[in-house]
């Protein structure tokens, strides 16, 4: 019995892992969100750039914004492989 609960919990760590790695997290420029803030809301559709030539269609997943600052926000989207 021990060695089946170490077993699921073992392929749930796994699986949860794995997951992980297909999203990426960064925070806002600053500077540029406040020149053309992009209105981010959860599920939106955006490319993302990463200034050196990558870039993909993806969504938001989840998303930290300032109260006192909304143009600093912190961004996860999915990447889907």
């Amino acid at each position: 019995m021990h060695k089946m609960n170490l077993q699921d919990s073992t392929i749930k760590e796994i699986k949860r892992r794995s997951q992980d790695n297909n999203n990426y997290s960064f925070k806002s420029n600053a500077v540029e969100f406040a020149k053309n803030n992009p209105s981010l809301y959860i599920g939106k559709k955006v490319i993302f750039d990463d200034g050196q030539g990558y870039r993909l269609s993806t969504r938001v997943l989840k998303l930290v914004t300032r109260l006192d600052y909304p143009i600093i926000q912190e961004i996860v989207v999915e990447i889907k492989l």
